[in-house]
């Protein structure tokens, strides 16, 4: 595999962690974690920075609840920090790493790619065989 251009000191920055915590805000639906990390935003924002820049960051415990509709169903979730450093992380070395070395018909968790592209895909394929037997 081709080494990776990002060096892990140019992505560490003030502003990586703020564009990083402001994605997760639009996304999280549950507003209570977002308040309480707010509440001591600049502390939180330097902590994480401090964590990483040192090299002692360490996840956290998982919030782990029970749903039961409309089945039961373990969930586990993270923090606002460890979200902010996984997608620091994905964004930064594991996207630009693998996204070039997936196939096309790996549609999963991909931007511009979803159901829609994987009907499209399906449709093709299934014409193929429906073609070729």
């Amino acid at each position: 595999m081709k080494k990776s251009n990002v060096r892990y000191v140019d992505i560490l920055s003030y502003d990586v962690i703020e564009s990083n915590y402001r994605d997760i805000c639009s996304k999280t639906k549950h507003r209570n974690k977002i308040v309480k990390f707010d509440m001591f935003h600049a502390i939180n924002v330097n902590s994480i920075f401090n964590e990483l820049a040192n090299r002692k960051y360490r996840h956290s415990n998982y919030n782990i609840f029970l749903i039961k509709e409309p089945k039961y169903r373990i969930v586990m979730s993270e923090g606002i920090r460890d979200k902010i450093v996984n997608h620091i992380v994905s964004n930064s070395f594991l996207k630009p790493a693998l996204y070039p070395k997936l196939i096309e018909e790996n549609v999963a968790t991909r931007v511009g790619k979803g159901t829609n592209e994987a009907i499209r895909l399906c449709k093709k394929y299934f014409c193929r065989m429906m073609n070729k037997y």
